[in-house]
C-alpha cells in the first residue's frame, strides 16, 4: 500500500505506510458504495479496554513519540483502528474532536464527501503501552498511505503571531511556499525484496519543488528503492474511474463551492493496494484499491467563504498527477 496528502501529502502503498482514517477496502463492487458516517460506537470503544495495543510503527507522517517523550499514536491487533493520543493541555486535539463531533451532524456536507473522512468512534481513557497512567485516546479507523499537506499557507488566522511566524518561515524552505502542496512522509512495498522504501522525515522536509513529481512517480513503482523506477502503477493507480484523479475530482468540485470550513494545515492521504506489484507494464484496474482521505483537522475552522488556499493546493497536486499520467501513457505508446 502507497499513501499521500495535501496540502500536505501523505503516500502509502498498503503493504506499506499510513495515516489514520477508514481502512481500504479490498476490492471493487459494482454495487453502489455505502457512504454513510459512522456512528461513535460506544461498545467499541469498551471492547479497547481488554484489547492488546502496539505502536504504529508504519505512520509516515504527523506527532510521533520519539521526539516529544510522549505516549505516540498505537493501533489495535487487527492493525484496522488507530487510537491517536490527546495530550493535556493541547488545544489542537480540542479542536479536531470538536471538528469530528460536528461533521457527523453536518447536513452541508454531502455523504459522498463525508467518505473521504475518517470514522470517528469517541474517545476514551485507556492504559497507557509504558505503564504510565491513564491516556485519553481518540478512535478513527487506521489508514496506510503517504500524506501532503495542501495550500501554499500552513498557518490558521487564529493563531498567535509566534506560531505564524514558525508556519511562514517552514512554508517559505520546503515546496508550500513554491508550489502549493508538501509531501510529509511516504512508503512505499517493493514485492521483489520484500522491503519497504520509506525516507526519513528530513528527506521529504528537504525535498525541492522539482522532486515532487519524480516522488509522486516513485510511489508507484514496483521498484521504488532504485534510481531508475519505473513508475508502473501510474495508469492504475492515479486514473481511471476508481482511480486517485477521480476521487480528488470529487473533492475538487465540493471545495469550490463549500464555504462552511477552512481545512488550514490539513492534509490528503493516498493509500493503494495491488496483490500483484511485479515490474512490467503495470497493473489492470480492477488488480489495485485505492483510497483517499483528508486527515489533519486540528486548524480547521469555521468560514463563510471558499477555501482558496486549500483548493488552490488540491488543484496543484491534481495538475502534477495528470502530467505523470501523460507522460506514463506516452513512454508506454513509444514502446509499442
Amino acid at each position: 500500500m502507497s499513501t499521500v496528502s495535501v496540502p500536505t501529502v501523505r503516500l502509502e502503498h498498503r503493504v506499506s505506510a499510513f495515516f489514520f482514517s477508514p481502512y481500504l477496502s479490498h476490492s471493487h463492487t459494482s454495487e453502489a458504495p455505502d457512504h454513510s458516517p459512522l456512528p461513535v460506537n460506544l461498545e467499541i470503544l469498551q471492547d479497547f479496554e481488554t484489547e492488546v495495543l502496539k505502536p504504529a510503527v508504519h505512520q509516515v507522517a504527523g506527532h510521533g513519540s520519539k521526539s516529544s517523550g510522549r505516549q505516540g499514536p498505537v493501533v489495535d491487533e487487527s492493525g484496522r483502528r488507530f487510537f491517536k493520543p490527546l495530550h493535556e493541555g493541547d488545544e489542537r486535539a480540542d479542536r479536531e474532536i470538536a471538528f469530528y463531533d460536528k461533521i457527523k451532524h453536518d447536513d452541508r456536507i454531502p455523504a459522498e464527501v463525508k467518505a473521504f473522512f475518517p470514522a470517528f468512534y469517541g474517545t476514551k481513557f485507556l492504559p497507557s503501552v509504558d505503564g504510565q497512567g491513564l491516556v485519553n485516546i481518540l478512535l478513527t479507523d487506521k489508514l496506510y498511505s503517504d500524506m501532503q499537506y495542501i495550500g501554499y499557507r500552513t498557518w490558521y488566522p487564529e493563531a498567535t503571531e509566534a506560531y505564524i511566524q514558525k508556519a511562514k518561515k517552514k512554508d517559505k524552505m520546503t515546496t508550500s511556499g513554491a508550489i502549493g502542496i508538501r509531501i510529509s512522509g511516504l512508503q512505499v512495498y517493493e514485492a521483489s525484496t520484500g522491503s519497504v522504501w520509506k525516507p526519513d522525515r528530513d528527506w521529504c522536509r528537504d525535498m525541492s519543488a522539482e522532486m515532487v513529481q519524480p516522488t509522486l512517480e516513485r510511489f508507484v513503482s514496483s521498484n521504488p528503492s532504485l534510481e531508475t523506477f519505473d513508475a508502473a502503477f501510474a495508469a492504475a493507480v492515479y486514473g481511471g474511474p476508481h482511480g486517485v484523479l477521480a476521487k480528488l475530482r470529487q473533492l475538487e468540485e465540493w471545495f469550490s463551492t463549500q464555504t462552511a470550513y477552512h481545512f488550514t494545515s490539513s492534509s490528503v492521504l493516498i493509500i493503494y493496494e495491488s496483490p500483484s506489484t511485479t515490474a512490467g507494464d503495470g497493473a489492470a484496474d480492477d488488480q489495485i484499491n485505492v483510497s483517499v482521505k483528508l486527515v489533519d483537522f486540528a486548524h480547521t475552522v469555521d468560514s463563510n467563504t471558499v477555501d482558496d488556499n486549500f483548493l488552490t493546493g488540491l488543484k496543484a497536486l491534481m495538475s502534477i498527477l495528470w502530467t505523470i499520467l501523460e507522460e506514463h501513457v506516452a513512454r508506454r505508446s513509444r514502446m509499442s
